[in-house]
């Protein structure tokens, strides 16, 4: 019997190889990774894998164009976390899951790791706010960028240590920044407005001596291909546009030693990105030079980098980018100048190594050119494809019940919209979706939903937020299984809240404080 392990707080760490044998285990079954060099090679001479890999120029983050490979490791994920009743409705509730590759986790940090060796990569909280995940992050020397308090608190709670926590939300409240300055974050002011409230509050607490400040800097570099996710606009909401207001801030406030800029996100080219930071860097000179002394020590260069939605191809790479940051902004490498060099990259550390399952319910044939597949993946989950399909689309794979892939049933195809369960009409994930014939009990996965998916979940129709899981072939329980594979539980699924259950939470709330309040008295 398959042992099915739900992650503790060493877990993850514990799935890494942790022995040779575990490497030729790997060398037998295609785990479908980038990054790593001997997982390339070792990749490139398995018959299993059935996999073409493109030549590009840099380290090996640019697995591409597996279609055969990816959907035989999909389909050995379905079938374990099927056979586990991981998936399965047996309890009467949705069959929905969130599936992470963890191999593939890791072999993206460790490519972001190895490109750009000597900054500070705080991953962005809100990509994919898992306890499981930020743990991991830190355990790996990396830092956590909070987009809000509570993500701050999040960060702490992973064990991170506070120099290496990146306070960027753009609405800090008054004891937020009273916090992050006696805790010794990173807190970068996203206005002239907001950098007066820190000054103030400057003076009335104690400040840790790790404690950094910065000023967001809006590079003016224009729209990337999505308007509504570039911020580097004249009427964005983030970021000082006025460059001699910041370099008469620095004269001014000793307290300031940072520059922030995060150009855009989804969308952005790397040239784009490049240009942006470009202009950091430019800047952070123009005020070391007026004032004489080196005043800008730290240089946060956002995230950002797009992912590619439309094949397995992981582009742009890291490499790539940092390609272009070379070119642009040569200062960021440069020993001499020793600038203190952030990331925040988000979306980009974990899209494409997570995936979506859901079942079909059933099907509907009241349009004679395509059939509506009623899933339980909808709206809640799939927020910006549902309403912003134009720029935001999913490839998507078929199975069987059993997890057997169906295009090895049948080659023919026919045209799909898949819905999901909202009473909403624009429900729909995916639209004219050519998939092989599906019937009821198949399962549907969505690709690339590894960021920015589970973040969004909406409590629309109140419907309970779906199990997070994970695979791989890496860890002392894959050796053992039989497929050398391990699944795991990574989030448990929501529990299910009724009127009852609050109703009991407020009498024992009641209660609780009617004592605390009779101990008082």
């Amino acid at each position: 019997m398959q042992v099915i392990r739900r992650v503790s707080r060493t877990a993850l760490r514990q799935a890494r190889p942790q022995s040779e044998m575990l490497r030729r285990v790997n060398r037998r079954a295609f785990s479908g990774t980038v990054g790593q060099p001997h997982t390339v090679t070792e990749a490139r001479q398995s018959a299993f894998a059935a996999k073409t890999w493109v030549d590009r120029k840099g380290p090996p983050d640019s697995s591409v164009d597996v279609h055969l490979g990816e959907e035989m490791q999909i389909s050995s994920a379905v079938q374990r976390l099927v056979q586990e009743n991981l998936l399965n409705s047996h309890t009467g509730e949705s069959p929905l899951g969130v599936v992470y590759d963890i191999d593939m986790l890791e072999d993206l940090r460790n490519t972001l790791k190895q490109t750009m060796p000597n900054f500070l990569h705080a991953f962005a909280i809100k990509a994919a706010p898992f306890d499981f995940f930020l743990r991991e992050m830190v355990q790996n020397d990396m830092g956590l960028e909070a987009a809000s308090f509570l993500e701050v608190k999040m960060a702490e709670a992973a064990g991170c240590p506070a120099d290496h926590i990146v306070f960027d939300s753009p609405a800090k409240t008054m004891p937020e920044i009273r916090y992050a300055l006696e805790r010794g974050l990173l807190l970068n002011c996203n206005s002239m407005e907001e950098l007066s409230r820190v000054l103030k509050a400057y003076e009335t607490v104690k400040v840790h001596p790790l404690t950094r400040i910065g000023l967001r800097i809006n590079p003016l570099v224009g729209s990337g291909s999505i308007a509504g996710l570039s911020v580097s606009k004249l009427d964005s909401k983030f970021g000082i546009q006025n460059q001699e207001e910041v370099i008469e801030a620095f004269i001014s406030n000793p307290a300031l030693s940072g520059l922030h800029v995060h150009t855009g996100s989804q969308g952005m080219s790397v040239e784009q990105l490049a240009e942006g930071v470009s202009t950091v860097t430019q800047l952070a000179d123009r005020i070391n030079t007026r004032i004489g002394s080196k005043r800008v020590t730290t240089l946060d260069i956002g995230g950002g980098l797009s992912t590619n939605y439309d094949s397995i191809e992981v582009s742009p790479t890291f490499y790539e980018y940092e390609h272009a940051l070379r070119k642009q902004a040569p200062e960021l490498f440069d020993e001499a100048l020793g600038y203190n060099v952030v990331t925040e990259f988000g979306r980009a550390l974990c899209a494409k190594a997570g995936w979506v399952a859901t079942s079909v319910e059933y099907l509907m044939h009241g349009d004679p050119e395509k059939v509506v597949a009623i899933t339980h993946a909808g709206a809640d989950l799939f927020v910006r494809p549902c309403y912003d399909p134009e720029h935001f689309r999913h490839r998507f794979s078929a199975f069987a019940r059993d997890g057997t892939p169906l295009s090895q049933c049948s080659k023919e195809e026919k045209r799909y919209d898949v819905a999901g369960p909202l009473c909403f009409a624009g429900d729909v994930i995916g639209r004219s979706v050519s998939l092989p014939q599906l019937s009821e009990g198949d399962w549907i996965v969505i690709h690339d939903c590894g960021a920015n998916t589970f973040a969004l979940w909406s409590r629309h129709c109140s419907r309970q937020a779906p199990p997070v899981l994970g695979f791989t072939r890496r860890s002392e329980g894959a050796l053992e299984s039989s497929d050398g594979l391990e699944v795991m539980v990574l989030k448990e699924k929501e529990v299910r809240v009724c009127a009852t259950c609050v109703a009991c939470v407020w009498h024992v709330c009641r209660v609780w404080r009617v004592a605390c309040v009779a101990r008082v008295v």
